[in-house]
């Protein structure tokens, strides 16, 4: 087994470094908006719900945007170079409107980068190695997840001893982005080894898109609307160690039952992001040997059963569901994008990518508008029933749609 390439290796320090910076505040954004800025649940879902709005726009202009100039890295530096722009706006904020403006200017750079970014991976490995390749870019992105729980476990801990320092979090964490960008200036665009493309519209280079493509198009679309933000995971969480556990096994005092409760959130978020880790590269390999759709599907039946419980569920199954939460990740978030490049030709890579990020990511906006409304009107429960009950109806496509693959499965030009 040949190793990696190098730019592969940069691109996960990049994402890792962003994401220590990205799940620094990820966490504490719902208790911050609702509980600092007290905001109601619904514009919780309006806040995220529109700033995955704007990933999802920018990924489809930016994937077949970079198709178009023969060129990814440009995208990369300047989508995280906005991310990073982002966090002391939302430092800054006394009212939803900047918190909205600080998410969507990260989202903006975030839509911007990841096309491209995902786009250069395929392009610099074999197709017998995407698998792998996203796979170990899941892996060292989701490392750097972990490292901001354990930065921000560490602020909670010690500087941020009332809600409103929680503005010091978002400050720290323009550290950790700086570095991110500083590494994408060490990247270079892969030569081309073919005539330069010719100038066309999206619409006619998905019109020549495999069957195979649009099977993963029209079940990611399903599931779209039952993949709500993490932060209704969050916020949950939190409400339910502030309330079932005040003295949190003798931890925390009653008088620091919000800021123990945001800990404990903490703390189950980590352990997210630990089994995330743990999967990411073991399932990428995986679907190399023996297919996408087996892992892929796995995953979504773990996402059924999470949403379930979160739907009725006491304060102990917190740490299970979070944990089974980072498996359901692992096992789908690189195996999914290795499903799109695997039906995607070289010169249309960015514009496949790009299509099927802004085809879920839509369907995400509607999802976090309809999961904050129902929390807000019905309680949460209804939330997370919800999104099961959808989860499990994309998870039964899969099966139903398998003959849209085309039975000779030629490979992909790569």
């Amino acid at each position: 087994m040949k190793p990696l390439p190098k730019r592969v290796w940069i691109l996960g320090w990049i994402s890792l470094f962003a994401d220590v910076a990205s799940e620094m505040v990820y966490p504490i954004i719902p208790v911050f908006l609702n509980r600092v800025i007290m905001a109601p649940v619904i514009d919780l879902g309006a806040v995220e719900g529109f700033a995955e709005a704007i990933v999802s726009f920018m990924k489809g202009w930016s994937g077949w945007h970079s198709d178009q100039t023969g060129k990814r890295v440009p995208y990369i530096q300047i989508g995280y170079g906005l991310s990073a722009l982002g966090k002391p706006i939302i430092a800054l904020a006394n009212a939803v409107g900047l918190v909205l403006a600080g998410r969507a200017l990260d989202r903006f750079g975030k839509g911007i980068r990841t096309t491209s970014r995902d786009a250069l991976l395929a392009d610099s490995v074999d197709k017998a190695d995407y698998g792998r390749a996203y796979g170990l870019h899941r892996t060292m992105d989701t490392t750097g997840a972990f490292m901001g729980g354990v930065v921000l476990l560490a602020l909670l801990a010690t500087l941020v001893r009332k809600l409103p320092d929680l503005r010091l979090v978002f400050l720290i964490a323009i550290v950790p982005g700086a570095l991110s960008v500083f590494f994408t200036f060490l990247l270079k665009d892969v030569p081309r080894d073919h005539e330069p493309v010719q100038k066309t519209n999206a619409k006619a280079k998905l019109s020549e898109m495999p069957k195979g493509y649009w099977r993963a198009v029209l079940v990611t679309l399903v599931f779209g609307l039952a993949n709500s933000s993490d932060t209704f995971l969050i916020l949950r969480a939190n409400d339910v160690f502030k309330n079932s556990h005040p003295s949190f096994l003798g931890l925390f005092s009653e008088t620091t039952a919000v800021e123990g409760a945001l800990i404990m959130t903490t703390l189950a978020y980590l352990l997210y992001n630990l089994t995330y880790v743990l999967f990411s590269y073991p399932a990428g390999k995986l679907s190399d040997h023996i297919g996408r759709w087996p892992i892929f599907g796995s995953g979504i039946l773990l996402y059924v059963l999470v949403y379930a419980g979160f739907a009725y569920f006491s304060s102990w199954a917190v740490w299970i569901l979070f944990a089974i939460y980072g498996i359901y990740n692992g096992l789908t978030d690189g195996v999914g994008k290795a499903l799109v490049a695997d039906h995607s030709p070289k010169d249309a890579r960015g514009t496949a990518l790009g299509f099927f990020y802004m085809g879920a990511g839509s369907m995400t906006l509607v999802g976090n508008l309809i999961a904050g409304w129902l929390w807000d009107a019905r309680g949460p429960s209804a939330t997370f029933a919800f999104g099961a009950i959808v989860a499990g109806i994309a998870a039964l496509m899969i099966p139903l749609t398998a003959k849209m693959e085309t039975k000779a499965r030629t490979p992909v030009s790569s």
